[in-house]
């Protein structure tokens, strides 16, 4: 799915992005990335264990990333956190915490928060 998510993303900031995430997720030894079949939808879980903390929707002209309910129980990831780090957070209905991204910058920082924290 790996190389089908690269090639449906339109803009190369967004694909540079997208490699970035990924990579550093694996790179991290923590987190194992899934890629579940969800309708038409294109996922990534990033897992570690049997938990999936955070996800990534796949869109043509960006990526959405997702906070889910085990990362929250961190402080780390606690919605004051964030919003302090990502002043462009949101809550969905769900009460998961996204974080659009769409270039490399912004992915190295969302990166560096979140693979690389040792809480």
């Amino acid at each position: 799915m790996f190389a089908e998510d690269v090639a449906y993303i339109r803009a190369r900031n967004v694909r540079d992005a997208y490699r970035y995430l990924i990579g550093a997720a694996i790179c991290s030894r923590d987190y194992e990335c899934r890629f579940p079949k969800r309708g038409r939808a294109r996922v990534v879980d990033f897992c570690l264990g049997t938990k999936v903390p955070f996800s990534l929707i796949v869109n043509r002209k960006s990526l959405l990333f997702y906070f889910r309910s085990p990362a929250q129980a961190n402080a780390r990831f606690s919605w004051g956190s964030l919003s302090r780090k990502f002043p462009e957070l949101k809550e969905n209905p769900s009460g998961e915490f996204t974080n659009r991204v769409s270039n490399l910058e912004h992915a190295r920082q969302l990166a560096d928060y979140v693979f690389n924290a040792r809480t």
